[in-house]
């Protein structure tokens, strides 16, 4: 008896289905800390660069339970 291959749409249903078994199974509490600042280099102009740090519990998939964000905005303040 020659068995028939899977479709193409079962394929990849069953793949997402495995994929996402490991985060329906974990609780992923979380806590977060984040600081910026506004440095002006013109009377009106600033750069604002931020740090974020989430510690999540049980985040195990991805090798560690610290999450680092960084990022910069330059900005412009209107009014005064």
């Amino acid at each position: 008896m020659k068995s028939r291959p899977l479709s193409l749409l079962n394929q990849l249903s069953h793949r997402c289905q495995t994929a996402n078994a490991f985060l329906l199974s974990s609780s992923h509490f979380q806590l977060y800390a984040a600081g910026s600042v506004r440095i002006y280099v013109m009377p009106r102009v600033f750069i604002h660069p931020q740090i974020a740090v989430h510690w999540v519990n049980n985040f195990f998939q991805f090798g560690s339970n610290v999450v680092p964000q960084y990022g910069v905005a330059i900005g412009y303040t209107f009014g005064r």
